[in-house]
Parts: C-alpha cells; sequence; structure tokens
C-alpha cells in the first residue's frame, strides 16, 4: 500500500512538473540579456555625479529602463501553466518588452546620429566605450525584432 501511495504521488508530480513549463526561447533569453547589458552599460556610463540637483534624476532616467527589463524578463522566464490568463499575461510581458527594444533601437540610432552629425556635443556616439553601450543595446533590440518574426511564421 505504501510503495502505490509513492507511485501515485510520484506520477502526479511528474505530470505537474511535465505541465508546468517556460515558453521562452533561448533566442528570447539572449535578447533580453543584451538589452539589459546594454542598458546596464549606458546606466554605469553616463552616471552623472550627484553633486548636482540633476544628476540624480539623470542616474533614475537611465536605470528605469533597465529596472523594467529585468521584470519583464523575470515574469517571462517564469514556469507557469499555459492557461489563457498565463498565455494573455506572456503576450504583455513580450509587448512590454518589445516596447523597450523599441526605444533601445531608437535611442541608439540617435546617439549614432548626434555622435556623427556634431561631434562637439559631447552626447552621441564618439569613443568605443559608447559604441560598446550602442551594440549591446541595439544588438538585443535587433535579436528581440528577430524573435517576433520567427514567432510569427510558427
Amino acid at each position: 500500500m505504501i510503495a502505490q501511495t509513492t507511485t501515485t504521488n510520484a506520477s502526479s508530480t511528474a505530470a505537474t512538473a511535465s505541465s508546468k513549463r517556460t515558453t521562452v526561447s533561448r533566442l528570447e533569453v539572449a535578447a533580453i540579456l543584451l538589452l539589459m547589458a546594454g542598458d546596464g552599460y549606458i546606466n554605469g556610463n553616463f552616471i552623472q555625479p550627484i553633486n548636482v540637483g540633476w544628476g540624480v534624476f539623470i542616474d533614475v532616467v537611465h536605470f528605469i529602463p533597465l529596472a523594467i527589463l529585468l521584470w519583464l524578463g523575470i515574469e517571462l522566464m517564469r514556469t507557469v501553466d499555459e492557461a489563457g490568463t498565463a498565455t494573455n499575461r506572456r503576450r504583455g510581458l513580450r509587448i512590454g518588452v518589445t516596447i523597450m527594444a523599441v526605444i533601445a533601437a531608437i535611442t541608439s540610432l540617435v546617439m549614432i546620429g548626434l555622435g556623427a552629425l556634431d561631434p562637439s556635443l559631447g552626447v552621441g556616439v564618439q569613443e568605443f566605450s559608447d559604441w560598446l553601450a550602442v551594440i549591446l543595446a541595439g544588438g538585443g533590440a535587433i535579436l528581440w525584432f528577430v524573435t517576433l518574426f520567427q514567432g510569427r511564421r510558427a
């Protein structure tokens, strides 16, 4: 009798474990990590001294996209049952990452343009450290867009 109970519990645990899974592909994980690395690099590279009044505000503005991406990434990678509400929630989270990817792509293009058109501004891509931030954020955005097109084909 004890063996039957153990077998029943083991089979129900296996069934529960197999029904709960994440639907995030490796490419999506790589895109989110690149986006977070780019935003984190931008946050660290362009941090302002806090001894001026606007320095804290600029630091918070640079940190917000990273915090949003971190939350979206954690929520997307959480294992859930594929019920209707979970699927709708995942769709909403993917839309959130897509919005952040669009912002990263636009920002990357603007920074490249500002650095190329007016290098004396002090804003934009001018040195290797600036290029690295743009490549990480822009590359993550492009990779995320690729995952969207792959998902549409399937």
